[in-house]
């Protein structure tokens, strides 16, 4: 992950798939979008909490998260996640009993797919919102960058409005002036940078029909 001195590399045991850059060469999804900011750090910090369950309906989730931001669509949630993961997480729950109509849900193999595919994306831009270059050249990049995370991850709903979703908004977060988008096929010619698949196919086990426990509020709640 040269092409990113701030990444923070993730080699977690068992079952793992997520990303660590861009879906593909020519990608048109906007790192630096302040809508897709907002959508990178509210899937982030709910990816560290309580609330976080494995699968969840797409509506509701994107009710549940951005209630307070609007300015957030669907389609950026869709096109945000599409950059977390390299497998398919939007899948058609037919109708039961307790749901009538059929409707689309994410499905994450793992809470940790969620946050370190989240991880390479805030890691090109996070580490500004206390720092500058000039301020931390010679440090450890990454673990700067470690220690706003947790930060993240500690943080009520409301600080997290205050310090990092109210400063996006603003334009505040980063400085006030917009950041220029990677040019993605000079950095996946440079670093010979991979397309990434589903991960330790190998290693997959056996099924276990067991369902996860659903954790957090009940309003959200698995389809």
């Amino acid at each position: 992950m040269t092409f990113n001195p701030f990444y923070v590399s993730r080699d977690p045991e068992g079952i793992h798939s997520f990303r660590t850059h861009i879906d593909e060469p020519d990608a048109t999804y906007r790192i630096f979008d302040f809508q897709n900011q907002i959508a990178q750090v509210k899937l982030y910090h709910w990816s560290r909490g309580e609330d976080w369950i494995n699968h969840v309906g797409i509506n509701s989730l994107h009710r549940w998260l951005f209630f307070d931001t609007p300015e957030v669509t669907k389609r950026q949630l869709g096109r945000t996640m599409r950059q977390v993961v390299p497998y398919k997480v939007n899948r058609l729950k037919g109708a039961t009993k307790e749901n009538p109509k059929a409707q689309m849900q994410y499905i994450w193999l793992n809470r940790e797919d969620l946050q370190y595919g989240l991880e390479w994306m805030l890691s090109m831009w996070i580490w500004r919102v206390d720092n500058k270059w000039e301020d931390i050249a010679g440090s450890d990049l990454p673990e700067i960058t470690n220690s706003i995370f947790e930060d993240i991850a500690a943080l009520t709903e409301g600080e997290l409005i205050d310090l990092y979703i109210d400063p996006i908004r603003k334009g505040e977060l980063i400085g006030g002036e917009p950041e220029k988008e990677p040019d993605w096929p000079a950095l996946w010619a440079k670093h010979d940078l991979e397309w990434e698949r589903l991960r330790n196919d190998k290693d997959r086990g056996e099924l276990d029909s067991t369902p996860p426990e659903p954790l957090g509020r009940p309003p959200l709640k698995p389809v």
